[in-house]
């Protein structure tokens, strides 16, 4: 300030009179704050508790969630195969009649149904829903005397049920890896026609006609490939835990 040595000591020690103790946390937080202002702008990293820094650098593996996490949760119908009508009609009879709860993946299909002019079920008379177990969806309908089940799910339940070919089996199991490979989500759709209404799943779900399979685009979030490819030059291996095929 370009006062005495004799001012500049009296001038401390009443700084130091004010900090102990009232003034001293507020002296300090300002302090800290500037720093870390500081270090922010210049692209540093600012740790509150440095016992993370020693945790992520002890790391090796990064369990995460796919769908919102490492993508953006915008399914897209990508493409369909076997006959378009038929696994369109199946895709919305496996859905619920007022169109509650419907996911982005339940609205692509719906709205390409739509688009198709598939027309709509018939009066739902049963109703077994998708559990983390089964993995499978179906629903059955009566329409105009004729009752039919439409089941929808992942693609290795949903075969294990099929009267299908080896050799026509084989070729869907094949064609399911190599959409997997790109990360498509795939469901498979199948059908049957009863006799009467069914009272369990067990019963229903067997002896089905394979239809087809629809799969669905999921992009990826901005910065996730470059992350992916980060934690892979350090060392750290990266583990995807999805629910989807």
């Amino acid at each position: 300030l370009g006062l005495s040595f004799s001012a500049n000591f009296l001038f401390a020690i009443g700084i130091i009179v004010a900090n102990v103790p009232e003034g001293l946390l507020p002296t300090l937080t300002l302090s800290l704050a500037l720093g870390a202002e500081r270090l922010a702008r210049q692209g540093r990293v600012v740790i509150r508790h440095l016992p993370a820094v020693e945790t992520l650098g002890a790391t090796t593996v990064i369990c995460t969630d796919k769908t919102g996490t490492l993508t953006e949760n915008r399914l897209t119908l990508a493409g369909i195969d076997g006959d378009r009508a038929q696994v369109l009609a199946v895709a919305v009879a496996t859905q619920p009649p007022d169109g509650a709860g419907r996911e982005p993946m339940d609205e692509q299909l719906s709205a390409a149904a739509n688009d198709a002019g598939v027309d709509p079920p018939g009066v739902e008379v049963a109703a077994f829903p998708f559990d983390p177990q089964h993995k499978m969806v179906s629903r059955a309908h009566l329409d105009e005397g004729a009752l039919t089940l439409a089941v929808a799910g992942a693609p290795e339940q949903v075969l294990a049920r099929c009267r299908i070919a080896h050799a026509a089996q084989a070729n869907v199991v094949a064609r399911v890896a190599q959409l997997a490979g790109q990360g498509m989500r795939v469901i498979a759709f199948a059908r049957k026609d009863l006799q009467d209404v069914p009272n369990d799943r067990q019963t229903a779900e067997t002896g089905l006609s394979y239809v087809g399979l629809a799969w669905f685009d999921d992009p990826l979030r901005d910065g996730v490939p470059q992350a992916a490819a980060a934690l892979s030059l350090a060392g750290v291996q990266t583990m995807v835990v999805t629910g989807d095929h």
